[in-house]
C-alpha cells in the first residue's frame, strides 16, 4: 500500500518523502529513496498498481498511518477504476482519511519548513 501511496504524490512531494526517508530505518530508507528514483526516471501511477491490494482490512487496523494508506489506495481505485466505494467500506474510508488529514496537520510543519 505504501509504494502505491508514494508512487501516487509523485515528486509534488519530495519535501515530505524526503523527510520520510530521513525519518524511516536504513532498510525503508533505501526504498523509498529507491522510488523517488523510480518517480524522477518517469515512473507514474498505472491501473495495474490498483488490482486489489486486499488492503480494506486494514482500515480498522488502529493504525492511523496504515488505514489512511489504505483508505487513500481504495479512493484511487474508485476514482481512477471506477470500482465505487459504498457502505461500511465508505464509512470506515472516511474515518481514516479524516484522522489522516489530522495526522498530516500535526506532523506537516516537520516537512514544511
Amino acid at each position: 500500500m505504501a509504494e502505491i501511496v508514494v508512487v501516487a504524490m509523485g515528486l509534488r512531494e519530495q519535501r515530505y518523502l524526503r523527510w520520510a526517508a530521513d525519518e524511516a530505518p536504513p532498510p525503508l530508507r533505501a526504498r523509498i529513496e529507491e522510488l523517488v528514483a523510480e518517480l524522477v526516471g518517469g515512473r507514474r501511477l498505472e491501473p495495474d498498481d490498483l488490482a486489489d491490494p486486499g488492503c480494506e482490512p486494514y482500515l480498522t487496523s488502529g493504525e492511523r498511518v496504515v488505514a489512511m494508506m489504505a483508505a487513500q489506495v481504495l479512493s484511487l481505485r474508485a476514482l481512477l477504476l471506477g470500482t465505487g466505494l459504498t457502505g461500511i467500506t465508505a464509512d470506515h474510508a472516511a474515518k481514516a482519511l479524516t484522522a489522516g488529514r489530522a495526522l498530516h496537520l500535526e506532523r506537516a510543519p516537520a516537512w514544511s519548513h
